[in-house]
This record gives C-alpha cells, sequence and structure tokens, in this order.
C-alpha cells in the first residue's frame, strides 16, 4: 500500500514526466473516443470501430516497412490509409445488396486483421533493429507515447469538438431518423460514411494508447454507459466524454502504479465498470 501510495504521490508531484504524458494521453484518448462514441452507439456502428481498429495493423507495418523507422508522420500515414481502405471496402460490399452490413464488417475485419499480423511478422525480421517496439501498436503501450504523438492526440480531441459544434444539428438528426436527414437535404449515405472516417482518425491516433485490439472498445463502452443514464443527447455527449476521460486517468495512473499493468486494459477495465455501475443504476431507478 505504501508504495502505490509513493507512486501516486510521485504521478500527481509531476517528478515523473512519461507517467504525466502517458495518464493524460489516455485521458484524451478516453475523451476523444467517447465524444465521438455516442453517435457511434446510437447508429449502430460499433463493429466499424473494431474493424477500424484491426484494420490500422497493415497501414503500421507498411509505414515501418516503406520507412524503414518509426518515424510519426509515416506510422499515422500508413495505418490512415490502411484504415480509409477497409472503410471503403466495407462501402463497396453492402453497396451489393447480397452482403449485409455485418457480414461486410466481418469480412474486412478479419481480412485486415490478418493482413497486418502477416507484415508486422515480417517487420519482426526486419535487420535494422529499428522494429523494436511495433508490436506495441497491437496492444498498445501509453509509457512510449511520445511528445509528438500526445499533442496529435490533443489535435485530434480539438478537431472532433469543433466538428461535433458545427455538424451538431446533421448528427442528430441522421442519428434516429435518416429518412427525415434526406428530406430536409443531408445525405445520410454521405453522413456515415464521414462518421466511419472519423472513426477510423480517432482509432488511429489511439492505438499507441490502447493498441488495435482495444481502441474500439473505448467508442463504446463510455457512451454506453452515458446513455444508460436516459439523458439528453446533449447531456449524454457530456456526461460520455467525462466517463472516458475518467477512464483514461484511471488507466493511465494504475499503470504507472502497478507494475505489469497495461494502459490499454486497464482503462477498458475501468470503463466497464463504470458501465456496470450506470447500469446498475438505471434498474434501481426504474
Amino acid at each position: 500500500m505504501s508504495e502505490v501510495i509513493a507512486h501516486t504521490l510521485e504521478l500527481l508531484g509531476g517528478e515523473s514526466s512519461f507517467g504525466l504524458r502517458a495518464t493524460f494521453g489516455a485521458a484524451l484518448v478516453g475523451l476523444t473516443s467517447a465524444l465521438l462514441g455516442v453517435f457511434v452507439v446510437l447508429r449502430r456502428l460499433s463493429l466499424i470501430g473494431d474493424a477500424a481498429g484491426h484494420a490500422t495493423l497493415p497501414g503500421v507495418a507498411a509505414g515501418f516497412l516503406v520507412s524503414g523507422t518509426k518515424s510519426l508522420p509515416w506510422i499515422y500515414g500508413g495505418a490512415l490509409a490502411s484504415v480509409a481502405a477497409a472503410t471503403l471496402t466495407i462501402s463497396l460490399l453492402e453497396g451489393r445488396r447480397r452482403s449485409s452490413t455485418d457480414a461486410s464488417i466481418g469480412v474486412s475485419l478479419v481480412f485486415y486483421f490478418g493482413l497486418g499480423i502477416l507484415l508486422i511478422s515480417y517487420a519482426q525480421s526486419h535487420p535494422s533493429g529499428a522494429q523494436a517496439g511495433l508490436s506495441g501498436f497491437l496492444f498498445g503501450n501509453a509509457a512510449a507515447m511520445t511528445n509528438a504523438q500526445f499533442f496529435t492526440l490533443f489535435g485530434v480531441f480539438v478537431a472532433s469538438a469543433a466538428a461535433i459544434v458545427i455538424f451538431w444539428r446533421a448528427l442528430e438528426v441522421s442519428s434516429f431518423d435518416p429518412d427525415f436527414c434526406s428530406s430536409i437535404g443531408w445525405n445520410p449515405h454521405l453522413l456515415r460514411v464521414g462518421t466511419m472516417f472519423w472513426i477510423g482518425l480517432v482509432v488511429v491516433v489511439s492505438v499507441q494508447s490502447v493498441g488495435a485490439v482495444l481502441a474500439s472498445a473505448m467508442l463504446v463502452i463510455a457512451p454506453s454507459a452515458a446513455l444508460n443514464l436516459k439523458l439528453s443527447l446533449k447531456a449524454t455527449v457530456v456526461v460520455s466524454a467525462i466517463l472516458g476521460a475518467l477512464s483514461g486517468l484511471i488507466g493511465g495512473w494504475a499503470s504507472f502504479v502497478f507494475s505489469g499493468v497495461g494502459t490499454g486494459p486497464a482503462m477498458v477495465l475501468a470503463a466497464a465498470i463504470i458501465f456496470a455501475f450506470t447500469l446498475a443504476l438505471r434498474r434501481f431507478r426504474s
């Protein structure tokens, strides 16, 4: 117990710069994911986030193989290109009447995940040694977060918050009534595709903290917890963001204080406990 208190005071006192960066970076991941996640859950696009998370792997590996380094522009650029390709694959498969949405997402998920594992395995045999830590993108490694990655996360958060404010009416209407959305001049399919690309962007900048496997979880759990409270949409988005940030802070703290605890799993577990609490509260109130 004394060690836990000592490590906590060390973190709060700012004595560990990498600990603070990892903790607040995890909070930004939770915050940004939860902001977007409300609309993801309402539109039943949760599996899209899972597909996007797994689709980052081929891009991460390809970016490394092309550049020979883990340079952020190459890694993020490759991941974004890979997620964009997966999104287009899903859209094209959905366009065929014989392919349901679930089947389209499932095919895309397993294909890009398999390709990613294959490329990462190949990259691990790269003779330069620069591939060390590349597999961290699979399960996340917030402790290795750089200042550039932190500020990239912050930039995506600001852009996401601004986009929600600017397109609030379109997001609100299309989430509840796509037919009405179409009747007043908005293209629901275009909004859906835009949301899918947006999901991909958030997932790409999240993989450093939570990993490709768990990135989609933060898009779903905190928003679902907020939706359990049966609030207005605006209040739900705000509460979801708070719960997402809280999950990130808890995950970052746990990974710093307890040796061997990963930030991503700790974040997801914290969010799951919060979800269970709000679900119990909902049933108690009803």
